[in-house]
């Protein structure tokens, strides 16, 4: 029927497996038929509820022999609060070794699933009395605790079943590009979400803003950085390296961002720059 109609994709939400810790936040919070965030995610594999590798190849070739391509979802911004990065590599986040505001508190429900580390959301959350942009993670390896940010692009209240990855490391940019390619070798279209939250300016913005600038995040002004501090740190568009690496490992992948900010011509230039044969959808 879609091919009838001309369709030639089909954009999938909600494919990758979810955080767990998303549907506890919200099953708490008073909603018990509640599902986790599509955009909260564990980990970039086919969600194991749907059927897995062996669905997502039976759902492919029913569409390719109609001509219609998949497309996926890709969060690079973050990921789920309790994912398996967040246990693997808490250092790839944006985090205090403190508490950013003397009065926050977490006294809350541990929302890890992991005997390795837990996780605690500042009590704000559970009372609606603020929107705290951190959450408490303990390693209960070596006995360290930091606080990392919640995802955040700075118009809302932080999303609060998420944690923000800090892109001034390269491990980091290196770690999500790797990902992209992975997502890129079994869907040959991806839509990037929130994908102008990574434009150098506005990451700065948000997260290590000029002096004298205003942060976009709460709390981050005291964190800022020269512009020659940030880009010895974050040298290159990360966009940029996205196109490139694509072009040259995934060619033909054809990438979409979604924007905002009056960048909604990234789009565009991912398109453009991807080696693509078919005009974005």
């Amino acid at each position: 029927m879609l091919s009838r109609w001309g369709f030639t994709g089909l954009w999938l939400i909600g494919l990758w497996e979810r955080s767990p810790a998303s549907q506890r936040i919200k099953q708490i919070s008073g909603n018990p038929d509640a599902f986790s965030s599509a955009y909260s995610l564990y980990d970039y594999v086919i969600a194991n509820d749907l059927g897995g590798d062996e669905a997502l190849a039976n759902l492919k070739e029913r569409c390719r022999q109609r001509g219609i391509r998949l497309a996926s979802d890709m969060v690079p911004n973050h990921t789920g609060i309790y994912s398996r990065w967040t246990v693997e590599h808490p250092d790839w986040f944006v985090q205090l070794d403190y508490p950013p505001y003397p009065a926050y508190s977490f006294n809350g429900p541990d929302l890890s699933f992991s005997s390795e580390v837990s996780l605690n959301i500042e009590d704000g959350y559970w009372t609606k009395t603020d929107a705290a942009v951190v959450f408490k993670h303990y390693d209960h390896r070596d006995g360290r605790t930091r606080y990392i940010y919640h995802g955040n692009d700075g118009t809302s209240t932080p999303w609060n079943d998420t944690a923000q990855l800090n892109y001034l490391l390269p491990q980091v940019r290196e770690a999500v590009i790797q990902t992209i390619l992975h997502v890129a070798r079994q869907f040959p279209i991806i839509r990037f979400d929130a994908a102008m939250t990574l434009a150098k300016k506005h990451y700065q913005r948000l997260w290590y803003p000029q002096p004298g600038h205003g942060s976009g995040v709460p709390s981050r002004s005291e964190h800022g950085m020269s512009r020659e501090e940030f880009d010895a740190a974050f040298p290159v568009e990360f966009w940029r390296e996205v196109v490139d690496r694509v072009a040259a490992e995934a060619p033909g992948t054809l990438l979409l961002a979604e924007a905002f900010w009056l960048m909604e011509a990234i789009s565009s230039v991912l398109w453009a720059c991807t080696g693509s044969t078919t005009a974005p959808l």
